[in-house]
């Protein structure tokens, strides 16, 4: 369910069931937001409005019938790895295919060394435009290349390839690599030898290949140690900027966000009192809550989300995971519970604000709940915008702009509930934001209802170590088919006019509208 049109290939033949969906307009005032956010908003067709002219990820024609569509096998090959995994991996191969045709040309096949001359950017080439014809290039190469090598895989040692990977630097700085980085290519390197023989490259290869990046990353631990050369003062006494390996040479990637840094971040969001507010904040709290990563809550479908039987929470289905590519695990849903003492981080509040405002079009529900292209990219951007101005409430929080990132929400908050007294077994944490614990592990310590619930109240966070712990979201308290009742449901229709025709959601909405009420003062 990622990806515009795309298709997750477990077998050769993927049946799919098309329903007819009629959704009409339903008409109305938003109730309670009018007063924060105007109607003119709501009517712009901005990046975060449901609108039929603007690409939809992931949607299908609607048709009465099934249909079958049989799955192309080169489509098949190339769905080995991910899309945007197998982009990264041509870079890499392109990477080290250049740096052979001046260290290693032997190894070269006349084919590639032929193609490598015709990647060479043309004059009043755009840079977008050469990149992709590059990839496009590269994708098609690696694709034959098994009955067109475009290396002999014989004279590729291990040594060989770690030399370039020991000349590899940052392309700005200069600096060594991450940890991760370098990985990353060895995992190309594998792509690259299982293209030509299917199979990647031997035992005794990837043996030796992970001493020489053992003793490299323990030459690098050791560099990283020793006390480095302090800048010469200038003549105006101003010191130049710390880089990010001068100021914590040991350390990689983001840094987990705090409790703190959330609640001021999910602030700065609803300050914006815009459209790209709201869509950031339902966002963030979402991606939090579940404690995944920004493309899997970009991937989220309408049909994913209904509210759970326990009545506390509200489920949302994962088909697609990065520990779990062929959806083993989607049947297994993640809890996500209202926190009516914080309506600042309180993700029941902040979906139903969502599906109030950022819509001005019936919802389709296999629809995305975030629909567009790369919304995870969208959202990377507000955040950055968001952080750059605030880096003096950054620095008080203490952390520098460069170590905040979109994968800082999900370290965080794996870290935070690793940190809580009696919290959350290792287990449950792990199979929450869907992280593998070892083969064997993984076999044995199996996903369980009341384990997730667990984990999605304290990520609601809710005082572990109070009675609120325990405590329900807003509800209704009407008896069906009296006078109370109807007007509930007809403040269901006019809060979420567009939402209100997907089939069950009528137990979310409900439960989004009492939260909507409940919190009417702060929300004005």
């Amino acid at each position: 369910k990622q990806g515009q049109k795309s298709l997750q290939i477990c077998r050769t033949i993927v049946l799919r069931r098309r329903a007819s969906t009629k959704c009409s307009a339903v008409s109305g005032k938003v109730l309670l937001l009018a007063a924060a956010y105007t109607n003119a908003e709501m009517n712009n067709n901005n990046a975060g409005a449901y609108d039929d002219n603007r690409p939809e990820g992931g949607d299908a024609e609607v048709g009465d019938d099934a249909s079958v569509e049989i799955v192309d096998l080169d489509l098949v090959r190339d769905s080995v790895v991910a899309e945007r995994t197998m982009n990264s991996y041509i870079g890499d191969i392109l990477g080290f295919l250049v740096w052979c045709q001046f260290n290693m040309a032997d190894c070269l096949t006349e084919l590639c060394k032929a193609e490598l001359d015709s990647f060479i950017r043309q004059e009043d080439e755009p840079t977008r435009v050469h990149r992709a014809r590059v990839r496009l290039r590269m994708k098609n190469l690696l694709r034959h290349a098994h009955s067109d090598p475009l290396c002999h895989l014989d004279l590729i040692s291990p040594v060989g390839y770690m030399q370039h990977i020991i000349s590899l630097r940052h392309p700005r700085t200069g600096a060594y690599l991450t940890k991760s980085a370098y990985g990353s290519k060895r995992a190309a390197l594998f792509h690259l030898f299982r293209m030509h023989n299917k199979i990647g490259y031997s035992t005794e290869f990837r043996v030796e290949l992970g001493n020489l990046y053992r003793g490299f990353f323990r030459t690098l631990a050791l560099k990283r140690q020793q006390p480095q050369q302090q800048p010469q003062q200038p003549e105006d006494n101003v010191l130049p900027e710390v880089g990010p390996e001068t100021r914590h040479g040991s350390r990689e990637g983001k840094e987990p966000m705090s409790t703190d840094l959330y609640k001021a971040i999910a602030g700065w969001l609803l300050d914006f009192g815009t459209i790209d507010g709201i869509f950031a904040h339902c966002f963030l709290t979402l991606t939090w809550s579940l404690s995944c990563c920004t493309n899997n809550t970009a991937g989220i479908l309408m049909s994913d989300i209904s509210w759970a039987a326990c009545f506390d929470a509200f489920e949302v289905f994962f088909a697609h995971s990065k520990t779990d590519q062929v959806g083993d695990d989607a049947k297994y849903p993640r809890h996500i519970f209202a926190n009516p003492h914080l309506p600042l981080i309180c993700p029941v509040l902040s979906l139903s604000m969502y599906l109030s405002c950022c819509f001005n079009a019936p919802i389709v529900p296999n629809s995305h709940l975030f629909p567009g292209n790369r919304q995870e990219t969208r959202f990377a951007s507000i955040l950055n915008r968001l952080l750059a101005a605030h880096q003096d409430d950054l620095r008080q929080l203490g952390y520098n702009i460069k170590d905040v990132g979109t994968h800082s929400i999900r370290k965080g908050a794996a870290s935070y509930l690793s940190s809580l007294p009696s919290g959350p077994s290792p287990t449950s944490i792990c199979i929450r934001g869907g992280r593998t614990m070892g083969r064997v592990r993984d076999i044995y310590m199996r996903y369980i209802s009341s384990g997730d619930q667990f984990v999605g109240r304290c990520l609601s966070l809710l005082p572990i170590l109070s009675m609120e712990f325990a405590c329900s979201p807003p509800f209704f308290t009407t008896v069906a088919g009296s006078e109370d009742d109807r007007w509930v449901e007809e403040s269901i229709t006019a809060q979420f006019p567009m939402a209100r025709g997907i089939v069950g959601f009528g137990r979310l909405l409900r439960m989004g509208l009492a939260s909507i009420l409940f919190h009417r003062a702060w929300i004005v």
